[in-house]
């Protein structure tokens, strides 16, 4: 029959190792966690990615089919592209961490095509705003049309 004192102290020691290596254990967990959160972070930037994409289209595809889209509804628009790229910045900051823990984001590839569109389509407005004030006379400020009014003046 075997020592039944000796099964008890493999558990025994199993366990105290267990406990011992705890602190470890539960630091490779966080790091984890820490990944996963992260890859969730940027699974709901996707999403609203994806939303703000959908109606983007369905705003063109009104203009297309010949209803009037208000200019509150673009501005609207024009705000979420804008508001999709303020976390961008604490997101890099959040993969860079994860790199350098050599974990690979699974969605990040999207993640960063969703950011670089919503960068061009931001730009675009952007553009789209500088002609707008050029054609409607506001490309400079009061001051430089009373320097120049002085300028002539003098």
């Amino acid at each position: 029959m075997p020592d039944v004192s000796d099964y008890s102290l493999r558990l025994a020691k199993k366990h105290v190792e267990e406990y011992r290596n705890q602190d470890a254990i539960m630091s490779q967990h966080r790091e984890a966690m820490a990944c996963r959160d992260c890859e969730g972070f940027l699974e709901r930037g996707i999403e609203a990615y994806n939303w703000l994409r959908h109606a983007d289209r369905v705003l063109r595809q009104a203009a297309v089919e010949g209803f009037e889209v208000p200019e509150e509804a673009r501005d609207a628009l024009a705000a979420l592209y804008r508001a999709w790229l303020h976390p961008c910045p604490r997101a890099e900051e959040r993969i860079k961490e994860q790199e350098e823990r050599n974990f690979r984001l699974r969605n990040l590839h999207e993640f960063r095509a969703a950011c670089e569109y919503v960068e061009q389509q931001v730009r675009l407005l952007d553009m789209e705003e500088e002609i707008d004030d050029a054609f409607e006379g506001r490309v400079f400020d009061e001051e430089f049309w009373k320097k120049a009014h002085d300028m002539r003046s003098a």
